[in-house]
């Protein structure tokens, strides 16, 4: 049977101010198949889209779902910009 993943809903803006926030929903989830909604995201910054890369990279270490869910325009956008769409995005999530 397997566990049903638990979900963390990412701000408007994931900029510099809120990675500290992003950091401790992460760590509290470490373990557990996690879905990250990104619906409502406008804007992602740089260090954020560096800590979501490393936390993906980190649950496909420890072979736990992890999944970025929803993607909008905004979040999609904002990793193309950085270079990390191809590397946080599944292939159909991309424009």
């Amino acid at each position: 049977m397997t566990e049903t993943p638990r979900q963390i809903v990412l701000p408007p803006t994931l900029n510099h101010d809120r990675c500290g926030q992003l950091i401790e929903q992460l760590a509290a989830n470490r373990g557990f198949p996690l879905g990250v909604d990104a619906a409502q995201v406008h804007r992602v910054g740089a260090l954020a889209a560096q800590i979501l890369l490393v936390a993906q990279k980190s649950w496909a270490q420890d072979v736990i779902p992890f999944t970025i869910d929803s993607p909008s325009v905004g979040f999609i956008d904002s990793l193309q910009k950085l270079g990390l769409a191809s590397a946080l995005l599944p292939t159909g999530k991309q424009p």
